[in-house]
């Protein structure tokens, strides 16, 4: 998880409970693992924004999985 959904009680719970709210534990697989992102070590934070990086994961993965993306 990443965002500031990720530091969110709430948030984490309710992806949690659509595990058995929606009948997902009938398929045979395990109840879901919520994960931080981990920080990367060529990541650099922004100046000022002390350390925050779960808000900055998914634009970091969006810049890295595009900068992959033949053109």
């Amino acid at each position: 998880m990443s965002g500031d959904g990720s530091k969110s009680d709430w948030y984490q719970k309710s992806i949690e409970s659509t595990y058995t709210a929606f009948q997902h534990n009938n398929a045979g697989g395990p109840p879901y693992k919520l994960l931080e992102v981990p920080r990367p070590k060529d990541f650099v934070e922004p100046k000022g924004s002390g350390d925050e990086f779960f808000r900055f994961a998914i634009g970091y993965a969006c810049r890295f999985l595009l900068a992959k993306v033949p053109t």
